[in-house]
């Protein structure tokens, strides 16, 4: 059975996705946990120097959580507090101003 739902691709257009294995990690990081339970680690090892905002969208395409000025020099962000995010599939994004990597992030 394949489960349709909607979400934001990297150009920043709603898309409809017909399954979950249709979405492509163009992410140069490393994310863990993923799933996740309340927190997670993103490693930005190989992505272009840059300031990024970071965005995390539901299945409908809703922005449920933002940081602004994340700074590609930094070696880790560290998400602390995503207990208010409920279970299920999310597309997180890094936004530059040159370049922009997404993934598909999963909370248990």
């Amino acid at each position: 059975m394949t489960t349709k739902f909607y979400v934001i691709n990297c150009r920043g257009n709603i898309s409809s996705v017909l399954s979950v294995t249709s979405l492509t990690n163009n992410l140069k990081t490393q994310i863990y946990l993923n799933p996740f339970n309340d927190k997670m680690t993103i490693s930005l090892g190989q992505i272009e120097k840059d300031e990024y905002t970071l965005r995390i969208y539901d299945s409908q395409g809703k922005v449920v959580y933002s940081i602004s000025d994340v700074n590609s020099s930094n070696q880790e962000i560290l998400l602390n507090d995503l207990t208010f995010l409920t279970p299920g599939i999310y597309i997180m994004k890094l936004q530059g101003e040159r370049n922009s990597y997404c993934s598909q992030i999963i909370k248990k």
